[in-house]
């Protein structure tokens, strides 16, 4: 018996160490942050994650902008209050707390009966995932900084793009409960990676660049949102007007969106690795802006033409928040900003 257990205790050693090399490799280390986007992504653009009601009534929609806003409220909140000396990922509690909040959250709003009957349950839910997942996101940054990430495009867009694909699409083909199970289950996973690739104790932050030196960094960043901020929003409008009535897959039309967005990134990825230069991600936008135009070109064209319309715009916004996520990860590795105000 006492054999066993020391096999059993050497096994389970051996599993963990496998998953720790996991979690800090060079493209898989971003799996975790991969997964916490892929969660977001399922449980709101996939018709059946709602069990108790339909992805496009007002009530889910009220709860998916009440969510964006209160993820940006709690990110800025927490990053003044950080200020530049701080890190969240002191609190070391918060790397297991928040993933688990978020899972339990997820399935009271998708699963309980009460939560869209009386429609203030299913908003308050909603905004408190928005809490836990700018926590999540800030302690994932935090991770990135500490080992000093490149946030490589071939790495990050091959990781992202199959996890999208991989999460986003399970999510699709299950049947409802386990599709809602199995959507609860994602932030479970991104804490538990993260909690494995802490162990190595690596907590050296970059250091940052004095307040003036990182002005032109600063003005870069205000470029750079507002060009995604013009796209993204005529990506969103383009797909607001399309009616999802017409098109062939009708409401499951929006998670084909998300899969085209994985697809477009799987791409970029391959023309990365297939390159011998280094891509630069500023190269990346006018070619989204191309794609953009032809998704508008699509949609006056022809009515036939509304689904890969659709689909193009809602995968180009998706491609931008990704290319964002990227570009303020750079910035941050180069000490122009704390982690939680990237």
């Amino acid at each position: 018996m006492g054999s066993q257990s020391e096999d059993r205790r050497e096994q389970g050693k051996v599993a963990e160490g496998s998953l720790a090399r996991l979690a800090k490799g060079p493209a898989a280390k971003y799996v975790g942050f991969a997964l916490l986007l892929a969660w977001h992504y399922a449980l709101w653009f996939v018709p059946h994650a709602f069990v108790q009601t339909e992805l496009l009534d007002e009530r889910v929609t009220v709860s998916w902008l009440l969510n964006l806003g209160a993820t940006v409220l709690f990110l800025f909140l927490i990053a003044l209050l950080l200020g530049r000396k701080r890190h969240l990922s002191s609190y070391r509690w918060l790397a297991w707390a928040a993933p688990a909040l978020t899972t339990a959250a997820t399935l009271a709003l998708c699963l309980a009966p009460f939560s869209f009957t009386a429609p203030g349950v299913a908003y308050a839910l909603s905004f408190f995932l928005g809490a836990t997942e700018a926590v999540m996101w800030i302690l994932w940054g935090e991770r990135y900084a500490c080992v000093k990430a490149n946030f490589s495009i071939k790495h990050i867009g091959t990781v992202f793009g199959f996890t999208l694909l991989a999460c986003v699409g399970t999510t699709l083909l299950l049947p409802p409960v386990a599709a809602t199970a199995f959507v609860a289950l994602l932030p479970l996973a991104s804490g538990g990676l993260l909690v494995l690739a802490r162990r190595d104790g690596t907590c050296s932050f970059p250091a940052l660049l004095p307040k003036h030196a990182a002005g032109g960094g600063f003005k870069s960043m205000a470029v750079v949102c507002a060009i995604s901020f013009v796209a993204s929003f005529a990506s969103y409008f383009l797909a607001a007007v399309i009616p999802w009535e017409v098109l062939p897959t009708e409401v499951s039309s929006f998670t084909f969106g998300i899969l085209g967005g994985a697809v477009l990134m799987l791409a970029i990825a391959g023309i990365c690795i297939a390159s011998k230069d280094k891509v630069n991600i500023f190269k990346l936008y006018p070619w989204l802006l191309v794609f953009e135009i032809v998704a508008f070109s699509l949609f006056l064209a022809d009515k036939a033409l509304y689904f890969p319309s659709f689909v193009a715009a809602v995968g180009i916004s998706s491609i931008f928040e990704i290319l964002l996520i990227m570009y303020f990860g750079i910035l941050m590795s180069k000490g122009y900003s704390t982690p939680a105000m990237a």
